[in-house]
């Protein structure tokens, strides 16, 4: 089974080997799926918040990859229903024998393996391409000033857009830094009033093309923000909005990889300003974690534990 954030945009090699595993291991893997619960399976709910000390967080959830269809004698009014031999699954079904192996496309810089995981599971690194994005004219004469710092919330939309914008806003000026600000799908709405030299919109970026020459990061923390933030060598300061965003947080807060994240309903400029001062603390240690993920090879140590399966 293949789990993490990375698994729609995987290199081809990867999945088509995966593929052509499933049949041969069909009767070994699972092929249905609810969620996957990023902590260690410890006996008791309760062990497991003490463990990771995130109270009340219960860890990302994978979406069934399974297709809907009603069902009138279940409580939920659906079931799953199988669509082949191969399954990108999270937690599995009540009569379905373990995985052979689990790949997460996540860094042990930035998870780090919790002792009573079975050796099946395996923490890959990300998948990611060499090739870096490109970004407009207008994106690349801004950063190429400096002194920026990267906000973007990405697909988060709750709140108010324009409150919020008016308070990462004034948080980075608070800096003495420019906002180079990504309003995503409408969690960041930037008014005429806040706009000047010092800021520039834009509708997204390639993180791996601006994030390396920005003071810090300012996104909703989710992991694929996280790792290409902390690959890049750049503190994030993490503003949570649900879900794995609170324990990807933690996660960083923890070995010094950030500062404490910031819940989006308490967002102030003040506490964001306070957040980017903290982060000069973090930078040594982040910089650490991005020579560690330059030397992964997500993609092929996923490769080498798949081709280990082949029948």
């Amino acid at each position: 089974r293949v789990l993490g954030p990375a698994h729609h945009t995987a290199p081809a090699r990867i999945l088509a080997l995966a593929k052509e595993l499933g049949e041969g291991l069909q009767n070994r893997l699972p092929t249905t799926a609810t969620s996957l619960n990023l902590r260690p399976p410890s006996r008791s709910r309760r062990n497991r918040k003490q463990q990771w000390n995130i109270p009340g967080q219960t860890g990302p959830e994978i979406k069934p990859a399974a297709s809907r269809k009603h069902n009138p004698k279940s409580k939920t009014g659906t079931h799953h229903q199988p669509t082949g031999g191969f399954r990108l699954v999270g937690r599995q079904g009540r009569n379905a024998a373990p995985p052979a192996a689990t790949l997460m496309p996540i860094s042990p810089a930035v998870l780090r393996r919790p002792r009573d995981w079975p050796s099946t599971m395996h923490l890959t690194g990300p998948w990611r391409t060499r090739q870096p994005g490109s970004v407009p004219n207008e994106v690349s004469d801004f950063i190429a000033g400096g002194n920026f710092v990267y906000a973007g919330f990405g697909s988060m939309v709750a709140g108010d857009p324009v409150a919020r914008a008016r308070e990462v806003v004034r948080g980075i000026r608070d800096h003495d830094a420019r906002a180079l600000v990504a309003t995503g799908l409408g969690g960041l709405r930037v008014p005429p009033d806040l706009r000047g030299d010092d800021v520039l919109v834009t509708g997204s970026v390639a993180h791996d093309a601006i994030l390396p020459q920005a003071q810090a990061a300012v996104h909703h923390g989710g992991i694929g923000t996280v790792q290409a933030a902390t690959a890049a060598g750049t503190v994030s300061i993490i503003v949570p909005f649900i879900a794995d965003q609170p324990f990807w947080g933690a996660r960083l807060q923890e070995p010094g990889l950030s500062p404490r994240p910031i819940r989006q309903r308490t967002l102030t400029s003040t506490r964001l300003t306070a957040a980017l001062s903290d982060a000069v603390n973090c930078r040594t240690a982040v910089r650490a974690a991005a020579h560690t993920m330059a030397t992964e090879g997500g993609a092929g140590t996923a490769l080498a534990v798949l081709e280990t399966l082949h029948p």
